[in-house]
């Protein structure tokens, strides 16, 4: 009970001037996991407050790796949102240490499909690669990279978005991230016509080897 009071209570103390109170607060939580989401929430406000440092020392405190890499992603977009590129580079390339002491490999490469999404969503393009390619499971992998496709799609990131998913090795599953791409793009192309996304729609569609796929993407997307 103590402990889940102790948790409850954060909110208060999480206001950037009292962030020493609220890191002693959480301190004083017993269960390391509920301990660990208090740290990350702690964490992500002084990111997003433009305290970087801070934030990173609150996000270092978390013990088990696997939460401590997800936290310091989360910081590292948070960072990125209010301008701060450099910490969030920091950040995102500690997660990626941190990420090889996770023991469990399963663990440890589903951690790096979410680092690989928030590498991209900073705009860290070939890091984000960089970070998928170091999964070995090509499943997991295939999933890493439809998720840096689908962020790049979003952030009007055509070509990076196609390269992508054409490293996807899965023939089915790079298909259906070329379809995803290829209807993003018609979708945009409609609001932004004359400006070359039709063409890019076309291109993305032609690469999806399934004719039933790519044939839904050209109808879908129009």
């Amino acid at each position: 009970i103590y402990t889940l009071s102790l948790h409850d209570a954060l909110p208060i103390y999480q206001p950037v001037g009292l962030a020493d109170q609220a890191l002693d607060v959480a301190g004083r939580i017993e269960d390391s996991w509920t301990r660990a989401q208090a740290l990350v929430g702690i964490a992500k406000v002084l990111a997003g407050a433009g305290l970087a440092d801070q934030a990173l020392d609150a996000a270092g405190q978390i013990e088990n790796p696997r939460q401590r890499a997800q936290a310091l992603a989360g910081v590292a977009k948070v960072l990125a949102g209010v301008g701060l590129v450099d910490w969030a580079f920091e950040a995102a390339e500690e997660a990626v240490r941190v990420v090889g002491r996770i023991e469990s490999s399963w663990t440890r490469e589903r951690v790096l499909v979410g680092i690989a999404e928030a590498l991209a969503g900073m705009g860290l393009v070939d890091r984000a690669f960089e970070a998928a390619e170091r999964i070995e499971n090509p499943g997991t992998r295939a999933d890493a990279l439809t998720g840096v496709a689908r962020v790049l799609v979003g952030m009007g990131l055509a070509d990076r978005a196609l390269n992508a998913a054409a490293q996807i090795e899965d023939t089915w599953t790079r298909a259906w991230a070329l379809s995803g791409v290829a209807k993003a793009l018609a979708g945009i192309a409609k609001e932004l016509a004359g400006k070359g996304l039709v063409d890019r729609a076309l291109e993305a569609a032609e690469q999806i080897e399934n004719s039933q796929q790519r044939a839904q993407a050209l109808a879908g997307g129009w």
